[in-house]
């Protein structure tokens, strides 16, 4: 398998959402999606340049589903702590109408709104190898890890396959 450019397939392969990991909170997995709140919080406070806040609107047609959806989305906001992007919003049908001109009015109740996140994945990737080379790493595209070397059950290096050219080689950073 051949290793290719620097963030090659993230435009077409990702979401580009910073999400809280809303659809975890329906399954109970209050832990991940705290984690996944605070990942994407700090996401947006540090690399504001990378990552912005991005409002969803959720559209209901049963009544019920405006309480079921608020509540869910307050208790995502609650999980986010200091790191929130806005609170979450029921909305009337004509709310929600003016909000998302193209909904589908008929039988619309109302609506839910709340913040997740985007960000640019490709520039993402590219500033954290730049961050990386910074700090006195190595960058190298085009280049696979096939294997690792050990000493004593720890890792001390890595085998490397030049993609170009075939070539493998030994790689041992300073700190092993």
């Amino acid at each position: 398998m051949k290793k290719t450019d620097f963030a090659k397939g993230t435009s077409s392969r990702a979401t580009k959402l910073a999400h809280g990991g809303v659809r975890y909170l329906e399954q109970g997995n209050i832990s991940l999606v705290r984690e996944a709140l605070h990942e994407r919080g700090l996401m947006i406070k540090n690399a504001p340049h990378l990552a912005h806040p991005l409002k969803f609107v959720i559209p209901a047609y049963r009544l019920w589903e405006i309480p079921f959806y608020a509540i869910g989305l307050g208790i995502y906001d609650l999980l986010s702590g200091k790191l929130s992007l806005g609170r979450s919003k029921a909305l009337s049908a004509s709310e929600t109408t003016r909000q998302l001109p193209t909904v589908e009015q008929s039988h619309l109740r109302g609506g839910v709104s709340y913040f997740d996140g985007q960000f640019d994945d490709a520039r993402l990737a590219t500033t954290l190898a730049l961050t990386l080379s910074d700090l006195g790493g190595v960058v190298a595209n085009y280049v696979e890890v096939i294997g690792l070397t050990k000493k004593s059950d720890k890792v001390t290096g890595a085998v490397l396959r030049d993609g170009e050219s075939g070539a493998n080689s030994k790689f041992r950073p300073g700190w092993s």
